[in-house]
């Protein structure tokens, strides 16, 4: 839909090919503009972390690496707040 509250992205298992350690991600916005305040970073370790990114994205465009502070670890979920369309791709 277009006006969610927050969207939940659940991850492959922590290992996989499409799930290793990053110490950063992007926010890849897809079809429609984007508004993103903050999302919430959930590891496989049970440590979480909530991150404020305020910004207003174009349809098809891209946010700058964001920092996930401290070393590489493997994410459980992404939980983002404030969006109406969202993708993420990682980044070891």
């Amino acid at each position: 839909t277009d006006a969610k509250d927050k969207d939940i992205i659940r991850l492959a298992p922590c290992g996989s090919s499409d799930n290793v350690k990053v110490n950063r991600v992007q926010m890849v916005v897809k079809q429609h503009p984007a508004e993103i305040n903050r999302f919430k970073v959930v590891y496989h370790n049970g440590e979480m972390q909530v991150l404020e990114v305020k910004e207003q994205f174009k349809a098809d465009s891209k946010s700058r690496w964001i920092d996930l502070k401290g070393q590489a670890r493997c994410i459980k979920e992404l939980i983002i707040n404030k969006h109406r369309y969202i993708g993420v791709v990682q980044s070891p």
